[in-house]
């Protein structure tokens, strides 16, 4: 059985130097309630100024609570008056426990702060597929006074992924539908603003050779160092955080083939993965690997969790003559060297299923539409593998009169 209260709290009467007992001018409600997975839990919350209005307020919890433990409504249904960011707490908390990284739990709650602040959303009730698509248009269109530019289309994808992850879970323990299914994607191809590119063999050849002979430590990293991990990016496609991850007791050299291990707490996927490595880059390895100590990191410090490979990137591309933007206001940062090594295996003729699985890749049109960086020269050179036309060596038709 529910009641209604009055906090109390205490103030100090100046005249009289006693404490004095107060009560809240607002009423509350105490109710039990069934929660998603059956269990009874008791819950507090704010009625109103009056008391009677709270005690009715009460009433019609209860009863709604009788028809949930009746069958007639969901068991979830008394959660709609739970303020959404207690419920994201839970969804965060739930991220964690999976074993998601903290960076991507930290980037989910800030985006899912901002949608709920920017759309004023406070309780399952206000959720509005309009409003959530018409916050997104604005997010993406010119923000004056703060940026140049509004965010891209693929930013507001991630936006709309997010939140509506941690809304298609709360619909899922309410036991209802998803009041924002309507929201869908919008087109990326329209809006690309970050488009990065693959050097060719002999500019890549440059940029280890700058790094290698260069005598200025960057990021706490020697410049042979720096070479050997471009070397080890673009031949493996691992990124920042897997390659800081690395140790020399995770590179097996001596098997057949010879591989690199990422743990799965450093993997994107979440799981041990095993990149086998070329013959030849193994052997450059070895030969590096038996200057380093066991047990340490093979590239330490904090380069890789305070995004700080771009800026080791762009020095040795300047040592090496090389642009970071070219004409067609293409990109090498960090994050390339992954997709110099995807197009590296399309060079080579590697099918896409091969390249797919060696990416890690859910789906070969992430492999092929955004990390194969195919210039026209690639593509005249398989072109050039077609046969040669038939020789015209038939009569000349005749001419019309």
């Amino acid at each position: 059985m529910g009641h209604v209260f009055q906090h109390t709290y205490t103030v100090l009467n100046k005249k009289t130097g006693r404490r004095e007992l107060r009560y809240s001018r607002k009423w509350y409600v105490e109710y039990w309630s069934v929660s998603p997975d059956g269990r009874r839990v008791r819950r507090r919350e704010p009625g109103y100024v009056d008391r009677k209005a709270t005690e009715h307020l009460l009433a019609e919890l209860e009863r709604e609570q009788a028809r949930v433990s009746a069958g007639y409504l969901p068991s979830g249904v008394g959660l709609a008056k739970t303020p959404l960011a207690e419920h994201l707490a839970d969804y965060l908390a739930g991220l964690r426990d999976k074993g998601d990284t903290e960076l991507h739990v930290r980037l989910v709650e800030a985006r899912s702060r901002a949608a709920l602040d920017g759309c004023g959303f406070v309780r399952w009730s206000d959720l509005d597929a309009g409003k959530l698509g018409g916050w997104l248009a604005a997010m993406r269109k010119r923000a004056p006074g703060k940026r140049k530019k509004g965010i891209s289309a693929r930013t507001s994808n991630h936006y709309l992924q997010q939140f509506r992850g941690f809304v298609a879970w709360l619909a899922q323990r309410m036991g209802v539908a998803d009041p924002l299914a309507a929201v869908g994607p919008v087109n990326v191809e329209t809006d690309r603003r970050h488009v990065r590119r693959a050097l060719a063999v002999e500019e890549f050849g440059r940029l280890v050779a700058a790094a290698a002979g260069s005598p200025v430590e960057v990021c706490c990293q020697a410049g042979k160092d720096r070479a050997m991990l471009y070397v080890v990016a673009a031949y493996t496609g691992l990124r920042a955080s897997e390659l800081a991850s690395l140790t020399p007791e995770l590179v097996q050299l001596a098997g057949e083939p010879a591989t690199l291990t990422v743990e799965a707490g450093y993997s994107k996927r979440r799981r041990l993965d095993t990149i086998p490595l070329t013959p030849e880059l193994a052997v450059q390895l070895k030969a590096w690997l038996a200057l380093r100590p066991p047990g340490e990191k093979l590239w330490p410090g904090d380069w890789a969790e305070h995004h700080h490979a771009a800026q080791m990137l762009r020095a040795d591309l300047a040592a090496a003559g090389i642009a970071y933007r070219d004409a067609r206001g293409r990109v090498f940062d960090f994050h390339a060297l992954r997709g110099q090594f995807i197009t590296g295996l399309a060079r080579a003729g590697v099918p896409l299923i091969a390249a797919q699985k060696l990416a890690r890749h859910s789906k070969p049109e992430l492999t092929s539409n955004y990390y194969t960086h195919l210039e026209t020269e690639d593509l005249a050179r398989e072109a050039a593998k077609l046969p040669a036309p038939p020789p015209q060596t038939g009569a000349d038709p005749p001419c019309p009169e």
